[in-house]
């Protein structure tokens, strides 16, 4: 629990400020902080995301870390429009500290190491979605990183949908992420990203950390290819394992892209998204402030 000297200093907006109490820090990202809070009103639990005006990020550059703040909460907004997730009226711009409130949210690293919420995790609905998030950093925005870590997807608490937080670590270039584009000569956004992905989605089906890390080091591609095949044998279903082991093996020809993924895939979400909804507005607004 933060002190009340503590909760004074923090760069939150006064009125959400004024309106929550019991304020726990339950994450720092490269340009914000996230808290677990109850509003004073109704007693309910909310997750608060507040701009980190004393982060190194912001400091470097406060235009591009509130625009990203910005960018991340209109894609959420939109991304989950229909459980109301984004409690609008508690959105506030104060000077330069900024902030929203939402329903509660914790990360997919939180949910996989808590007792409490050792709940099923629907693991096609994962990869979709964070492919989805990816397809929109990489196509929509024209970023040239990501980074897929269990404690960057983030799911609501009461919505069964996924999607990437700290998006400081999608806009610089890194040679990471090249690594696996460069091996199997891709020019393909997000290769990499999906290879990790795909490794984050055999930790949720029960594989043990040393055996995925001790395939991911195997040299001799044969062995390397078998033990992709053995170690994904349990995921169901088999269309769904099929891409997982895409999203590992590592053969330029059935190698999953993002490109590959959209095309091949069914995606519902997507058929009915036209030119004039209210999502492709929005990310039209979204890459307007990009610019």
């Amino acid at each position: 629990m933060i002190s009340d000297q503590e909760y004074q200093s923090l760069s939150i907006p006064p009125k959400i400020k004024q309106a929550y109490s019991d304020l726990q820090l339950v994450a720092t990202t490269s340009y914000y902080k996230v808290f677990e809070a109850t509003n004073r009103s109704t007693y309910q639990r909310h997750t608060i995301r507040a701009l980190d005006t004393e982060s190194e990020f912001y400091l470097k550059d406060r235009n591009f870390a509130s625009t990203l703040f910005i960018q991340e909460l209109l894609y959420v907004a939109t991304r989950f429009s229909e459980n109301d997730v984004v409690i609008i009226e508690n959105f506030e711009i104060s000077g330069e500290y900024i902030g929203y409130v939402t329903k509660p949210t914790y990360s997919l690293k939180t949910k996989l190491e808590d007792v409490a919420r050792k709940s099923p995790i629907n693991i096609e609905k994962l990869f979709d979605d964070t492919l989805s998030n990816l397809e929109f950093l990489f196509n929509t925005l024209k970023f040239t990183n990501s980074t897929v870590k269990a404690d960057t997807i983030i799911q609501f608490e009461e919505c069964d949908g996924y999607f990437i937080a700290d998006w400081a670590d999608c806009s610089l270039s890194d040679e990471k992420s090249l690594e696996m584009s460069s091996y199997l000569g891709l020019d393909a956004p997000g290769t990499q990203q999906i290879f990790d992905l795909a490794t984050i989605i055999l930790e949720v089906t029960g594989i043990n950390k040393q055996d995925i890390k001790f395939f991911k080091n195997l040299k001799d591609e044969e062995l390397y290819t078998s033990s992709v095949f053995s170690i994904t044998e349990n995921i169901k279903p088999k269309n769904f394992q099929k891409l997982i082991q895409r999203s590992l093996i590592k053969d330029p020809e059935t190698h999953l892209t993002l490109e590959r993924y959209f095309q091949e895939v069914p995606h519902p979400r997507r058929s009915h998204i036209g030119s004039h909804s209210p999502e492709s507005k929005v990310s039209g607004i979204i890459c307007h402030l990009s610019a």
